[in-house]
């Protein structure tokens, strides 16, 4: 029984969830495969998150990976800032949290508290190169060397001038989403700001003067995207707005997995006929892709490289508690400590392989800050 959002807003929504409780027990529904209670609003069940993030985020070859709240990435990339007149007000005293929506956006990736990509207005490849060309040696070196070109100013994140040519996104690969109209909110300044075309925005931009952390550049700039790249099985508007549509199978031509955070449970499909024409399952087009940027790394990555990502600070991790007052280090209110007042640099080398190695099996796996191995289960 899935239950939600139609129930809790009822006065008597404890009693209602209770009746349906009792009714799962008095027909032996707990307890079993596909019997209990699943209830979500704003309670997702992220028991399928580790294997899944697993998968989606390559885990089983590097980590951290670039993964970023959506949200904040579209409110800055698509300039919707520029037309907000949000100025919140100091919450109890604590005066970080007033200012511009934007400015909080700014303080709370330079703090730590949230992701934000592109990272700086510099390649991080380039950055670590930079980095040992200046001496650097160590991992440790190397982020005392970012460090102090984030305190200078010599190097700077990129949320905090995002309309600089060289902080734009340039390609945006969508799946599993009508993006450009109905999951867009702000549907007309993604097409005036991302893509430069015709557009039925009527807002007017604020001023300058509103805006304190980040740049403001007086001509904003339309058409940031280079590229737009779509995997679908609908002609949505995404896909007329998309300059490459892959085609995608639907559910009933693919064997796949279907899940949602919404609840814990996982729907197996099973294909009835195969894909039409050139349509492929959404797992053999990504490993398509996968492939063929493998084989162009070996052109234009010939050797090992060395990256450097901004990881934001974790929850159920020293980190969450390192502040026992918040102050900003950009401010010069305190030293930038990375993994304690600012973002926790990390380093790696990068290595192109097959597309999923089977040996994670052997390796641990987590979520909310908790790792365990796999052996026992693979044994089992």
């Amino acid at each position: 029984m899935i239950i939600g959002a139609g129930i809790n807003h009822w006065y008597h929504n404890n009693l209602i969830y209770r009746a349906a409780i009792v009714g799962l027990m008095l027909c032996g529904c707990i307890g079993r495969n596909g019997g209990g209670l699943n209830h979500y609003v704003g309670q997702e069940k992220l028991a399928p998150v580790a294997p899944w993030a697993t998968l989606a985020f390559a885990l089983d070859w590097v980590k951290p990976p670039r993964l970023q709240n959506a949200p904040s990435f579209h409110y800055v990339h698509s300039d919707q800032w520029r037309y907000d007149e949000n100025l919140v007000e100091a919450q109890l005293g604590f005066h970080q949290s007033q200012g511009h929506t934007m400015d909080l956006q700014v303080k709370a990736v330079l703090l730590g508290w949230l992701p934000f990509y592109p990272q700086f207005n510099r390649n991080s490849l380039e950055l670590v190169r930079e980095a040992q060309a200046a001496g650097a040696k160590t991992d440790e070196e190397i982020r005392r060397w970012i460090v102090e070109q984030l305190r200078s100013g010599k190097l700077e994140f990129s949320v905090q001038d995002p309309d600089a040519p060289e902080n734009w996104p340039r390609l945006w690969l969508i799946w599993r989403g009508n993006a450009l109209m109905s999951s867009a909110k702000g549907h007309e300044f993604f097409l005036k700001h991302y893509l430069g075309t015709h557009t039925n925005a009527i807002a007017e931009e604020i001023t300058g003067e509103d805006i304190h952390e980040a740049v403001w550049r007086e001509q904003a700039p339309e058409g940031k995207l280079d590229l737009v790249v779509n995997i679908n099985f609908r002609m949505d508007t995404t896909a007329l707005y998309s300059d490459i549509v892959l085609p995608t199978a639907t559910f009933y031509e693919k064997n796949d997995l279907n899940s949602t955070d919404m609840h814990s449970y996982i729907h197996p499909l099973t294909a009835a006929v195969p894909p039409c024409w050139e349509s492929k399952s959404d797992w053999d087009i990504f490993k398509s892709l996968a492939k063929k940027v493998s084989e162009l790394a070996k052109v234009h990555l010939p050797e090992p490289v060395r990256d450097l990502v901004a990881v934001p600070l974790q929850h159920d991790t020293p980190a969450e508690i390192a502040q026992p007052s918040v102050k900003d280090w950009a401010k010069g209110e305190c030293e930038p400590i990375p993994g304690k007042t600012m973002p926790n640099e990390s380093g790696g080398g990068a290595g192109l392989c097959q597309f999923v190695q089977p040996l994670y099996l052997f390796r641990a796996g987590g979520q909310t800050g908790r790792d365990w191995g796999s052996r026992t289960e693979l044994a089992n």
